[in-house]
């Protein structure tokens, strides 16, 4: 049940060297699904922000979004993470 105040999105995070974490935590793909499936069964109103390295795979960050619409996620957005100075 919600009492009508925003909870804070979970995260997905993906690095350029393919490593992903869930909420600040290393993850799997494999678990990473099952966390996904788990939250929107908890909540299923959460929303998911996604973010990626910007030099991270680009079909690896579809396949984040594939599999976040497959576990039941409609609400998700997508962010660019800056990582030091350019």
């Amino acid at each position: 049940m919600s009492d009508g105040t925003a909870e804070k999105p979970n995260t997905v995070q993906l690095f350029k060297s393919g490593e992903m974490r869930w909420n600040e935590q290393p993850v799997s793909k494999t678990d990473l699904d099952a966390k996904m499936r788990a939250a929107i069964g908890a909540e299923p109103e959460m929303s998911l922000v996604v973010s990626a390295d910007k030099e991270a795979m680009h079909g690896n960050v579809v396949e984040i979004m594939d599999m976040a619409k497959r576990a039941g996620i409609t609400k998700f957005a997508i962010n660019i993470m800056q990582v030091g100075g350019e």
